[in-house]
């Protein structure tokens, strides 16, 4: 195996590393659309110098904003407060996943409030 070949292996390895751990890292469209799949902003991350979006949700921010404030829950997993209880880790990372899938959905114009889908999957069939 020559040098280029060696090169294009461990590129395509790469890539796919790369698919993988971005599967892990953003949620689904069914997560979004899911009866918890839109949650609140709690805080504005320190690294945020726009507009407050405290008390929102995810649905109403801007694509930007809900990269860092995913990057702000998931330094907040990673970094857990002594005593903390464990079950927020968990949380933390499953809001920044669905935060990262809301921004690639409103950058992308394919933007689905979750009430729409629920009014139209909790409708009585008459």
């Amino acid at each position: 195996m020559n040098h280029e070949e060696k090169l294009d292996l461990v590129l395509r390895k790469l890539v796919n590393l790369e698919s993988v751990l971005l599967k892990e890292s953003v949620a689904t469209v069914d997560e979004i659309t899911d009866k918890y799949g839109d949650p609140k902003i709690n805080f504005d991350p320190r690294k945020w110098a726009g507009q407050s979006y405290r008390g929102t949700v995810a649905s109403a921010c801007p694509p930007d904003f809900l990269d860092v404030y995913a990057g702000a829950l998931e330094y907040m997993a990673a970094n857990p407060k002594e005593g903390q209880d464990p079950k927020y880790t968990g949380y933390n990372r499953k809001d920044a996943r669905l935060l990262r899938r809301w921004a690639i959905e409103k950058r992308e114009g394919r933007v689905v409030t979750p009430v729409q889908a629920f009014v139209k999957d909790e409708l009585p069939e008459w």
